[in-house]
């Protein structure tokens, strides 16, 4: 069998670490959620023209930052409020 899949607790993942078939070619949807390991552009080695940001704390503090328990996964997580920031 070469395509195992897993799937339990909210999260799907390879029974290995192969690469997993879920669906069909032609089906394409428009969102992808995303948790770890799929997407990782952190690395120096994707990036060109870095620069340093021209604001600071202060309008980073104006998006709210604020500490919640997730309610369905009982999870802490740290988020800011944006939309409240936006005039």
């Amino acid at each position: 069998m070469t395509n195992v899949l897993r799937l339990g607790g909210g999260s799907m993942t390879p029974a290995a670490g192969n690469p997993v078939i879920c669906g069909q070619g032609t089906l394409c949807g428009t969102n992808i959620f995303a948790t770890s390991g799929v997407m990782n552009t952190s690395d120096a080695r994707d990036k060109t023209k870095v620069r340093p940001l021209d604001r600071g704390l202060a309008e980073r503090m104006r998006l709210k930052p604020v500490r919640y328990l997730q309610k369905l996964i009982q999870q802490q997580e740290v988020r800011t409020q944006a939309l409240e920031a936006m005039p």
